[in-house]
């Protein structure tokens, strides 16, 4: 009956054992969903910082961007009407030449792209390959195309370095006719043959 008792005891002390984590384990789920929260709320307020701080600086340069037109406008306005028309010429001209710079080095890009791919090498360094004219593109890709092959067949050959295979000292080998046998071999040859 003893026994019992203290098995219902035992048990007993077991179901309040189990409540209490019971009780426990609600409180640690909670904590990790304010957790989930807090960090939330500190991603939000980051990204709200950023976008402030994002719309303040197209906000400035918006602005910079209004005050130098209007002071042009004001240059301008203050020049005769032939100044502003010579003035309205150079800033055309201006814009030409940039315009034929950038259609120039796109031309170069496309040519050094071209270049690249025939002979077979990743297209995605033209960027850092173009140069101010053809002559001095070219150069480039040629230095960039031996260094490039000289680094993977220097990869490879370390890749493929291993043990150098173990030469017979001779010792058990000998010569039949152009190839090498074993006299271990030979030797069970010839034990054979005198046994027939």
């Amino acid at each position: 009956m003893l026994d019992l008792q203290l098995f219902a005891e035992g048990d007993a002390a077991a179901t309040s054992n189990a409540a209490e984590v019971a009780e426990t384990a609600p409180e640690t789920e909670p904590k990790a969903e304010t957790a989930e929260v807090d960090i939330d709320a500190k991603i939000a307020d980051a990204m709200a910082k950023m976008q402030a701080k994002m719309e303040s600086d197209y906000k400035k340069r918006l602005a910079d961007a209004t005050a130098a037109a209007k002071k042009e406008a004001q240059r301008l306005e203050k020049m005769s009407e032939d100044e502003r028309q010579k003035a309205e010429i150079e800033s055309m001209r201006k814009e030409i030449e940039t315009e034929k710079l950038n259609l120039e080095r796109e031309k170069i890009k496309y040519e050094a792209t071209k270049v690249l791919a025939q002979r077979n090498l990743p297209v995605e360094f033209t960027e850092y390959l173009i140069a101010d004219d053809n002559e001095s593109t070219l150069e480039r890709i040629t230095t960039f195309e031996k260094k490039y092959k000289k680094a993977i067949e220097d990869a490879v050959n370390d890749r493929l370095k291993g043990k150098a295979p173990v030469v017979s000292s001779g010792k058990g080998v000998q010569e039949l006719g152009n190839s090498k046998v074993s006299s271990g071999f030979l030797d069970v040859i010839k034990r054979n043959q005198i046994a027939r």
